[in-house]
Formats: structure tokens, C-alpha cells, sequence
């Protein structure tokens, strides 16, 4: 068999053609998005338990990625109407945004439809959370399509403090105790400043934070000796 001519001694081989870098580039690709892959996943991992990957963990996960989504919103509503939406920024939104809308509604669902209108959240997937029924459908044609009944499953919380409760779930409506079923003990609470947290559920359905005080006792400083407001979802 002929040998093909080979380069002289000392000589670097030649460079490798376009197919060849083509499949070394792909390579680096795929071992990266892999190392990628399973860092994310001992992150989560680390951060829920094993049980991040059940439907109680993958629900913890979504709910605090939807709290974080509502609290950009009400951020970003709060910077141009001075406060959260409340019943008396009704009126504000309604000259504001021209809208026929009553937005009368004392409930989650009601108030959180200021947000739907002033268009600052673009989506109702953000107010669903496991175990508020139905998901959302995103019909925003009209007042009664938008966040309809058992679109919302967070308890919407109003406060004239900076540091108080927004959000709170899963609350058992008309109550003041905590469910702890849905998100396998603990409950997940959105704070005016952004951060979500998430606390253990007692038996007594009490959610009890660092300070030893009840997340709604009324000398939790988080009120700042402010009035609150809660209002369940529909």
C-alpha cells in the first residue's frame, strides 16, 4: 500500500479545515450547555431538597418566580401612582388609561387587575399558583374575562409600608392561617422591597418569621405600626 507523503520532521501539521472546527466547536458546546445543566440542577437541587422535582417543589419554584414577576409590576405601578393598587387609585388608573372599567372589585383579583389595565403586567400566569384553580387563560377582552374566579391564587396585601407583606400564599381564604399542603409545609411571601421569602407553616396554620413574631402580628416591624389590608382571591 503507497504511504501518502508525509511533512518533514519539525514541521506543524496543517491547520484543521472548516468541517473539523465545525465538530470541535459543537463538542465545547454541548459539554458546556451539559456542565450548564448540572450546575443549575445541583442549585436547585441545594436550594429545595430533592423534592424540587415533585409537584409540591416545582410549585414552590413557580409561585416565587410569579411573586417576583408581580412585584416588578407593582414596582413599577407604585413609582407612578405613589402607592400599590388599592381602591383609592381607582380613579387614577381610570383617567390615566381611559379604560371603561369599573375596577371595583375588593378582592386579589380585583385589585390586581389594575395592573392588567395600565399594561405594566402583561400576563395572568403570574397570579396563578398551585392550588388556586383553574389557570389563567389569558382573556383580557374584557373586565369579567380578566382574572376571573380561581385565576389568582395569591392573598394581595396593602400597606402603607415600604417593607410589608405584598403577597402572600397559599392563605386560607377569610382566615389568617396558612394551607400547608400546596407547597409541602412552607408558605411563600413577597415583601414590599422585592425579596421573596419563604417561612414554615405551623400546625396551628401560623407562619412564624426570625423574630418569633407572627407574620400578621401588628408589632411585626414590617408594618412599620402601619394599618394593613388583606385581600383574599377570588
Amino acid at each position: 500500500m503507497e504511504m501518502l507523503p508525509q511533512p518533514p520532521a519539525g514541521v506543524s501539521p496543517p491547520p484543521a479545515d472548516q468541517t473539523a472546527r465545525r465538530s470541535w466547536s459543537w463538542l465545547a458546546w454541548i459539554v458546556i450547555g451539559g456542565f450548564g445543566s448540572l450546575l443549575v440542577l445541583l442549585v436547585l437541587v441545594v436550594k429545595f431538597g430533592v423534592k424540587s422535582y415533585d409537584g409540591k417543589g416545582y410549585a414552590m419554584i413557580k409561585a416565587t418566580s410569579n411573586a417576583r414577576q408581580i412585584g416588578a409590576a407593582l414596582y413599577e405601578f407604585q413609582d407612578e401612582y405613589g402607592s400599590c393598587p388599592s381602591p383609592s387609585t381607582v380613579q387614577a388608573v381610570k383617567e390615566n388609561t381611559g379604560t371603561t372599567w369599573r375596577l371595583e372589585g375588593r378582592t386579589a383579583n380585583g385589585l390586581l387587575k389594575q395592573l392588567i389595565v395600565t399594561e405594566m403586567m402583561p400576563s395572568e400566569d403570574f397570579c396563578w399558583c398551585y392550588g388556586s384553580g383553574k389557570k389563567p387563560d389569558n382573556a383580557f377582552a374584557s373586565e369579567a374575562d380578566a382574572l376571573a374566579k380561581g385565576e389568582c391564587g395569591f392573598t394581595y396585601v396593602v400597606c402603607d409600608s415600604s417593607v410589608a407583606p405584598r403577597l402572600v400564599a397559599p392563605l386560607i381564604p377569610g382566615t389568617m392561617r396558612f394551607d400547608p399542603k400546596p407547597f409541602d409545609g412552607k408558605a411563600v411571601v413577597l415583601f414590599g422591597d422585592g425579596h421573596v421569602a419563604h417561612f414554615p407553616i405551623k400546625r396551628s396554620g401560623d407562619v412564624v418569621d426570625p423574630t418569633g413574631k407572627n407574620l400578621f402580628d401588628p408589632s411585626q416591624p414590617h408594618w412599620r405600626g402601619k394599618p394593613f389590608e388583606v385581600f383574599y382571591p377570588e
